[in-house]
């Protein structure tokens, strides 16, 4: 229940502060905020932050960052990866679970909107 707490009041935070926003541009509902800056380079690595049980299970594992807001541990930056590796040390403190930082190069396409598979 102790762990419940603390992530409701970090979700919490990010809700009243999208809800704001909304208020602010005369919206009454806003529960997903999306960014799409333009694209500036081809991304051929990501890092992603996932937690890992005994048995060796994952689960992908998401935070708050001042100045990003709440989101999934996944970035192709290393300016936020060293962010995240900050996070995943106190995540793992906080909540007791080991926290690995997992790095994928692109591989093979699994989905594409121009040629959808099926």
């Amino acid at each position: 229940m102790k762990d419940e707490v603390r992530y409701a009041v970090g979700l919490d935070s990010t809700v009243d502060r999208l809800m704001e926003h909304a208020r602010e541009q005369g919206r009454r509902e806003a529960l997903v905020e999306i960014h799409k800056p333009p694209n500036t380079k081809v991304i051929d690595t990501i890092y992603v932050g996932m937690s890992e049980d005994k048995n060796g299970y994952n689960g992908i594992v998401a935070t708050v960052i001042e100045g990003f807001g709440g989101a999934p541990m996944v970035t192709a930056s290393e300016k936020v990866l060293a962010l995240f590796k900050a996070q995943a040390s106190m995540v793992a403190k906080e909540f007791g679970t080991r926290v690995v930082i997992y790095r994928f190069a692109r591989a093979e396409i699994e989905y594409d909107t121009d040629k959808p598979r099926g």
